[in-house]
């Protein structure tokens, strides 16, 4: 094991097909294995293949795929062999020969240098490392072949050849530039010092000439790619590079809220750990390589300088961290730890120890049995529950949700109109399955959501775009944000299917559609107000000012959904969160819709605005399908401390704005309250404000004839019912009178129905037949002194 000729070409030949036997053992084993943002690049190659276009939307020319290299090899595979079954299939089969291919390099390169068994050890652990067959089918096994064929042509003195291999290792994936750093250091500290080969060739060829032949490969190869793509989407860089920032910045990562790249590596090494404490045998392997590298492993320099320059880089990025970011890491530390290995060996064999050379022998079995209980695992977890996300183990597994997210495409494939839009959280499986236009919440396909989650607005792009469908997870279903409760959601869109799968941990996924039409919002401007903006400028507290708004329908009826956008500005640095109350005021100052939230809710705090600065806060209201009409409104807004309630005062001494004036007229359709045992079809009221002792006269309209009572409330601020009224469906008036004890101001106009026999009410029940309130709200009424 110490000496090179001990290796000869029969086993060498060996070697290499063990290592091809271990690879497709895996690769068999793991053929079902996916990653969701893989199938973001699948979508372009089976888009071009098809004739689409080398887009993710039809017409919407942006690069959404960190790797449009990868994407173009797989659009070949399309044409000639692949369909959009097999594709993700042929994905992985590259990815598995790309693994393959890697370990022989290592080898190879081994071998070159006198150090076939570190090679082959090395090439072993790198085929089997269980954090390559973790991302099966993305673009990463084939851009760590190109890294290191680079670096072995380096090494080779075939300089030309590592230049091209550079340049393509850099147009599959960015990263590319990092080992294209390291070697170009190389070559001009070597080309400085005017050191032996491989700069100094024979042919009389000076060091310099031959590092700027190399730069002039590396950029002929290079730049007509670079230009290409920059015709084609206006950048060569990605979309997805401001997304991911951005998701960094609000704290979404592949792992958890916040989590920095550094961060993420040590969970990566203590979930190992978890996994088997195997893996603590590589520490002193990786300390012996790296102490033997002096004598006998110089060879492996480039490869340490590569990881520990991808390391520094991505630490200095601050982009949200992802399990395969951590991928360019393996060739440094399976090559020092076959070197360490192979070290111990030789000093045992020194000592002329057996005992020490059996242990050295099954340290190297340790180390393998390490990655081999990994990858067991990995494909355990393709058949068993998933593990819940809290848990770190579940970081170095398959997540259990590729096959829900599948069922969730096709299903939107078989079901929607082909021009219909999706929203969605995790865009790459459902999107690729689906061929719908879509739009994704975290940034990846548009640069327009991208810079909103900058901004840390994750609710901006359910505002913009309102989608025809959305695809929501039952588990934070917008990161931290609940959309499902939202009133506006639920006014606006309705589930029509649901799919579950007891091994995904944010299982069931529902799909809703959009029930009402698209309210289209301001746009967004430079600076100032846009066009039909009603200008404002209100100062809140000296804090901050709503300069403007731009209002929306002025017409409306029940059950519509109302836009509103305000503009403020910071005028001095705020240091608490103020909550912005929207209030629609119907006639004697009843609310009849509002939010209350903090800007973009919750995304945008005011603790968070920075001087001067310009704040565009769209908002959606569901003015409720029980809402009375006909009524007139105006808008009211204003801030207030969520800790006290505490109103922020305004320059002339009140606490609000008002703006606007909006006619609720009555709605087309009749009202439907949907009880099971009776349906309520509408009301009508004497009159929308009291005084103290005034009979308020309520007519309900009903169908059906089930046993149920209806009774009508009328509930104050603090939820005290002031005043009750009840009788069987046959009796449609009903008095509700406030005595003289009842305070002045806003009551609510309540509506229960219950079972007589038991005293038990029975829940209104929502558009998907479940339960929904056991209390409906009709309206408002105002009392006067």
């Amino acid at each position: 094991m110490t000496d090179a000729r001990r290796l000869g070409p029969g086993r060498s030949i060996a070697v290499v097909g063990l290592l091809a036997i271990a690879a497709v053992v895996l690769g068999m084993a793991l053929h079902r294995l996916a990653v969701d943002d893989a199938f973001i690049t699948y979508r372009y190659a089976l888009n071009l293949a098809t004739g689409k276009g080398f887009t993710y939307n039809a017409d919407q020319p942006v690069l959404s795929t960190t790797s449009p290299l990868y994407a173009l090899l797989l659009a070949v595979g399309a044409w000639l062999w692949a369909d959009a079954e097999r594709l993700p299939a042929l994905a992985n089969i590259i990815s598995a020969v790309a693994i393959w291919i890697g370990g022989v390099l290592l080898f190879v390169l081994g071998r070159r240098e006198k150090a076939p068994w570190p090679g082959a050890l090395a090439g072993l652990l790198y085929v089997v490392h269980p954090l390559l067959w973790l991302n099966l089918g993305l673009e990463t096994a084939l851009f760590l072949a190109l890294g290191l064929g680079a670096i072995l042509a380096y090494r080779r003195h075939h300089l030309a050849s590592m230049a091209a291999l550079l340049a393509l290792a850099t147009a599959v994936r960015g990263d590319g530039l990092i080992v294209t750093g390291v070697v170009a250091i190389a070559l001009v500290v070597q080309a400085a010092r005017k050191t032996a080969p491989p700069l100094e060739i024979a042919g009389g060829s000076g060091p310099w000439k031959r590092v700027l032949r190399a730069a002039a490969v590396y950029l002929i190869v290079l730049l007509p790619w670079l230009a290409w793509l920059t015709w084609q989407f206006g950048s060569p860089l990605p979309a997805t590079l401001t997304a991911k920032r951005a998701q960094a910045e609000l704290g979404v990562t592949g792992f958890y809220a916040h989590t920095s790249y550094l961060e993420g590596l040590a969970i990566l090494l203590r979930a190992r750990l978890l996994q088997s404490p195997l893996y603590l045998l590589f520490v002193p392997a990786v300390l012996m390589g790296w102490t033997a590298m002096g004598r006998r492993g110089h060879w492996l320099g480039l490869i340490l300088a590569w990881g520990l320059a991808h390391l520094v880089s991505y630490a200095l990025l601050g982009v949200a961290p992802y399990v395969w970011y951590y991928a360019p890491l393996i060739p440094a530390v399976v090559c020092s730890a076959a070197l360490g290995v192979v070290e111990g060996f030789r000093r045992a064999s020194d000592r002329r120890s057996v005992i020490l050379q059996v242990l050295a022998g099954l340290w190297f079995v340790g180390l393998l049995a390490a990655f081999l209980w990994s990858d067991r695992a990995i494909v355990q977890a393709l058949n068993e529950p998933g593990i819940p996300p809290d848990q770190v183990i579940s970081k170095v597994l398959p997540e259990a949700k590729v096959d829900v997210y599948e069922r969730v495409g096709r299903w939107l494939h078989d079901h929607t109109p082909p021009e219909a839009m999706v929203g969605v959280t995790e865009v790459g499986v459902i999107g690729y399955y689906a061929q719908r236009p879509m739009v994704d919440f975290l940034g990846l396909l548009e640069p327009e959501v991208a810079r909103a989650v900058a901004r840390g607005d994750l609710y901006w792009a359910v505002v913009y775009y309102q989608p025809d469908y959305l695809a929501l997870t039952a588990i934070s279903p917008l990161v931290a944000y609940d959309l499902r409760a939202d009133p506006w959601f639920q006014s606006a869109y309705t589930p029509v299917q649901s799919f579950e799968d007891p091994r995904f941990w944010g299982s069931p996924v529902t799909v809703y559609r959009r029930r009402v039409p698209r309210i289209p919002l301001a746009e967004p401007v430079a600076r100032g107000l846009p066009t039909g903006a009603v200008r404002l400028d209100t100062t809140f507290g000296d804090r901050v000012r709503l300069v403007g708004a731009v209002p929306g329908e002025g017409t409306v009826q029940p059950g519509d959904i109302l836009a509103v956008t305000l503009y403020w500005e910071a005028l001095q640095t705020v240091e608490h969160d103020y909550t912005v109350f929207v209030h629609l005021l119907g006639e004697h100052d009843r609310v009849i819709a509002q939010r209350d939230a903090f800007p973009g809710l919750g995304a945008r705090p005011t603790s968070q605005w920075r001087l001067g600065e310009e704040v565009v806060d769209p908002y959606l209201l569901a003015l409720p399908n029980t809402a009375y009409a006909p009524d007139q409104a105006v808008w009211e807004v204003g801030l207030y401390d969520p800790q006290t309630g505490q109103r922020l005062p305004t320059e002339s001494g009140g606490d609000n704005v008002r703006f606007g004036a909006v006619t609720v007229a009555p709605a087309a359709e009749p009202l439907r309250l949907d009880f099971g045992v009776l349906t309520v079809t509408g009301y009508e009221l004497s009159q929308l404000a009291l005084s103290s002792g005034q009979a308020l006269t309520v007519t309900i309209q009903t169908e059906g004839a089930g046993a149920a009572q209806i009774t009508l409330q009328l509930v104050d601020e603090r939820g005290t019912v002031a005043a009750q009224a009840s009788g069987r469906p046959d009796r449609r008036t009903y008095r509700l009178v406030l005595g003289p004890e009842a305070l002045p101001g806003a009551y609510d106009l309540e509506l229960i129905v219950t079972d007589p026999a038991t005293g038990r009410p029975w829940p209104l029940l929502g558009t998907d037949g479940q339960p929904w309130t056991e209390r409906v709200r009709l309206t408002k009424v105002r009392l006067y002194p």
